[in-house]
């Protein structure tokens, strides 16, 4: 233990103002941490852990590294910036978490995230692929992360593109957030976004084996996932039914023209002006109508930018929910199957609509 010189004491004194709410251990290790950050000093509890204050956070505790920021240590933004340039699980850290993933039935991986503003900007993740395509994404950051809302826009927009269960942790023993970053999660999950934050002593409990992957990351239940197909994996006989359905409305009798039914369809569904104006120009022979309109949808894939009011939704899933109201009980059904087994729907208020318009 290094021993504190006179003078070393005095410049701790002379920071240190009576009634500020700098105390005086917070005046000494502040002094010692810039001063002599190479030399081993005198270690000195937090101040919660004073008569009367509140026991401190025990910090490190289990079989894994302890967490590279101490609970208090300031970082600049640039810091944390320079920290989110790489969002895996510590190297230590995901060498021992691998075998406890494999055992639980997932691969372990570190894919990159590339930027939803910027292609260029790619930041490595934690990706864990259960063996029925249940994926989880781990985003490693710092705990300060949770009070910086500046950082916030750039960290979503990295990660804006990710397919998966996105959870967040901090390996620097982060076990709460600030309402405005779990107002943050809130406002994902209203896009359709699967994001959620977890406790550290929740993620030690999973690797120390004291917990499932399940339980601790909430994730569905092996053999109980939803289907994991989106757009891309449409099959010819699912696009000649939904041909057919868009065929059927567009023909139906009575003085409305097929290609204006179809106009109206679309812009109940909230389709951008400039796809509307492509239906337009379709003409008014239903088949044809339906094939056009069917294939302007899956081409548009899902509704951009993230300020429009169907956001994280597809086109075509936001034509097919509605075409639901008017559709026959057993058209309904078939739909909505087709909705979900695809996913062309993630938004709650969408997926409310569609359990609504089938009774559920």
């Amino acid at each position: 233990m290094t021993m504190l010189s006179n003078k070393e004491i005095a410049v701790v004194l002379d920071s240190f103002v009576p009634g500020s709410s700098l105390s005086l251990l917070d005046a000494l290790r502040k002094i010692l941490d810039s001063a002599r950050p190479n030399q081993e000093v005198l270690a000195l509890p937090p101040a919660a852990a004073l008569p009367g204050g509140a026991a401190p956070p025990a910090g490190g505790n289990g079989p894994f590294p302890p967490p590279r920021n101490e609970p208090g240590t300031e970082m600049t933004t640039d810091e944390i910036f320079e920290r989110l340039k790489d969002l895996n699980l510590p190297q230590p850290i995901l060498e021992q978490a691998t075998p406890v993933f494999a055992r639980a039935k997932y691969v372990v991986s570190s894919p990159k995230a590339k930027a939803k503003s910027d292609s260029k900007i790619a930041r490595p993740f934690t990706l864990a692929e259960r063996e029925d395509g249940v994926r989880l994404a781990l985003i490693n950051v710092p705990r300060q992360v949770f009070q910086k809302s500046i950082i916030w826009g750039s960290l979503a927009d990295g990660i804006e593109e990710i397919d998966a269960y996105v959870r967040f942790v901090s390996s620097d023993n982060a076990n709460k957030v600030t309402p405005g970053f779990d107002y943050l999660l809130s406002s994902a999950g209203q896009r359709g976004k699967k994001w959620d934050f977890i406790p550290w002593d929740w993620v030690n409990d999973f690797l120390c084996g004291n917990e499932t992957a399940e339980r601790v990351f909430r994730l569905p239940d092996l053999g109980r996932s939803p289907s994991m197909l989106t757009l891309n994996d449409l099959k010819q006989t699912d696009r000649k039914l939904i041909k057919a359905w868009l065929s059927d409305r567009a023909g139906q009798p009575g003085t409305v023209k097929p290609g204006q039914r179809l106009r109206d369809l679309v812009d109940q569904a909230d389709w951008s002006k400039e796809a509307s104006k492509k239906v337009a120009g379709f003409g008014d022979d239903p088949d044809t109508l339906a094939f056009q309109v069917c294939e302007l949808a899956i081409d548009q894939d899902r509704f951009q930018p993230t300020s429009h009011p169907r956001y994280g939704d597809t086109y075509l899933g936001a034509v097919l929910l509605a075409l639901l109201p008017e559709a026959g009980s057993a058209d309904r059904k078939q739909i909505a199957e087709l909705i979900e087994r695809y996913n062309l729907i993630s938004r709650p208020d969408s997926i409310g609509q569609l359990k609504k318009s089938i009774g559920v």
